[in-house]
């Protein structure tokens, strides 16, 4: 397990949690938890920017309307996300958004492989 620091009242695995209270979380952190070793830093690290949230929720959404699963959005999505939220994110924000997209497709086909 991971180990954070809670940040701020917080609801977490249905307890409430207040600031200072040191957890171990497993799953995706939020803001209101602070790292306290390499595992939970490398989990804070693969969450992504609030600029690609939208595109990858936009674009799986968009992989979902074509038939396919979420996870198997790609770069043809992103761009059709792009052109149906009328943004234009940086360099920066596109590869992280298809760096995510391309990790979820490839967790899903791994899954799909063990079971």
């Amino acid at each position: 397990m991971t180990k954070y620091e809670v940040t701020e009242l917080s609801f977490i695995g249905g307890t409430l949690r207040k600031e200072g209270d040191v957890i171990d979380f497993e799953g995706e952190p939020g803001p209101n938890l602070k790292a306290l070793d390499k595992a939970a830093d490398k989990a804070v690290k693969a969450v992504p920017s609030k600029a690609a949230v939208r595109l990858i929720a936009e674009a799986r959404l968009h992989a979902t309307a074509r038939g396919d699963s979420p996870d198997n959005a790609g770069e043809g999505d992103f761009d059709t996300a792009v052109e149906a939220l009328k943004v234009k994110p940086s360099d920066e924000v596109k590869a992280e958004v298809l760096a995510y997209l391309a990790a979820q497709a490839a967790a899903a086909a791994s899954a799909d492989q063990l079971g």
